[in-house]
């Protein structure tokens, strides 16, 4: 059983490896493939935001000790990964997550802006979830909803009242559950039994 646990552990590690996972269906008999694009922890900073003044002699200490995870330039990242996905082909960008750094609206709104003007010059669409840090700041699910009503939720096929979860129908038979699994008053587990009963229900 050990070694079963293993091998599959070996071969999704392999999958999330490849450039631009894709989905192919085996339970329904579907021979469809769905190319998707996937980042998480974009940690995104706004720009123009200020750096940590503290540190050694200069502010590249902070980037490149201090916080080590490039939030002030996580949007040109977010650009770079975008222009990657469609050059690969991806037929869905998919965020999982700690979308902003410190979940302010500014920040949410910033993000929504760039993943608008994907949508608009591409025509790909993009879905997301929530991670602890969109929740800072007092951000709920039912604001982070309403920031990203374009990328999953206006088009939501079934929608969580309590949670940022919802589900999209994809091409192939294939549906794709985004699960929100925050606790919105703590950094804690947030899936309790009864968003279990919704996602079997899905």
């Amino acid at each position: 059983m050990k070694s079963l646990k293993i091998f599959f552990a070996l071969l999704l590690s392999l999958l999330l490896l490849l450039p631009g996972a894709s989905l192919l269906g085996f339970a329904s008999g579907s021979t469809a493939e769905i190319k998707f694009a996937v980042a998480a922890d974009v940690h995104l900073r706004l720009p123009d935001s200020e750096i940590p003044v503290d540190y050694p002699e200069s502010e590249l200490y902070y980037h490149g000790w201090g916080s080590g995870n490039l939030t002030h330039e996580a949007a040109g990242l977010l650009h770079e990964m975008l222009a990657d996905a469609e050059e690969k082909g991806a037929e869905f960008v998919l965020l999982c997550g700690d979308l902003a750094h410190h979940g302010t609206p500014e920040q949410h709104e910033y993000i929504a802006d760039i993943l608008r003007g994907f949508e608009n010059d591409t025509g790909i669409p993009v879905f997301i979830v929530p991670g602890n840090h969109d929740y800072y700041h007092d951000t709920t699910p039912a604001d982070f909803k309403a920031l990203y009503a374009d990328f999953g939720y206006d088009e939501a096929l079934t929608a969580d009242s309590e949670t940022a979860s919802y589900t999209a129908d994809l091409p192939g038979d294939y549906r794709l559950i985004a699960i929100d699994s925050n606790d919105p008053g703590d950094d804690g587990d947030g899936i309790d039994q009864r968003l279990l009963d919704w996602i079997a229900d899905q």
